[in-house]
């Protein structure tokens, strides 16, 4: 799926099924991109998940089953008003996010009542305030979370029932 310019909105709903890989190109604006579920349906990639945009503020939340890899890779955000991406579980393989400058807020919010799940990440933040924080049931991440640059300070917010693997490599939050 790929969209032009402007401001752009793309979902994908409860219930759907995609039996292979879904990618997702949203250009130059403000634009959202969700999978959505539902109580009693689940949406499901059978294969990867790629979003990709441009630049301006974006927001992105995936709340369904990614049964391969996800990468998420996001332009630079509008001055001031940054990127917000939120993440219910994780996906199979690899998680990938890479954020361009802007203070952006990567969430890892799985929901009350699932069971706390391993998150393999590779996340690396662009140059200015950023925020990772990871809420909801807890899990265990590990991998590498990378705060990029930054102008007074990152922030990794850790929530109850999250366990930091001793495989994680942290840096670039004070």
């Amino acid at each position: 799926m790929t969209q032009g310019s402007g401001v752009g909105n793309a979902f994908l709903s409860a219930g759907i099924l995609v039996g292979g890989n879904v990618s997702v190109s949203l250009n130059e604006g403000d634009n959202n991109f969700g999978i959505n579920s539902a109580v009693g349906f689940n949406p499901t990639i059978s294969g990867n998940l790629t979003v990709t945009t441009g630049n301006g503020s974006n927001n992105i939340g995936v709340n369904g089953t990614i049964a391969g890899n996800m990468t998420i890779t996001l332009g630079n955000s509008t001055p001031g008003v940054g990127n917000f991406t939120s993440i219910t579980a994780p996906p199979a393989g690899l998680l990938t996010y890479r954020s361009g400058n802007g203070p952006d807020l990567l969430v890892f919010v799985p929901p009350a009542g699932s069971p706390p799940q391993t998150w393999v990440v590779d996340v690396l933040f662009g140059s200015d305030d950023d925020t990772f924080a990871l809420i909801g049931v807890g899990g265990t991440l590990t991998g590498r979370v990378d705060g990029g640059g930054r102008v007074l300070g990152n922030t990794f917010a850790q929530g109850p029932g999250w366990t930091l693997s001793p495989n994680l490599f942290i840096t670039n939050f004070p």
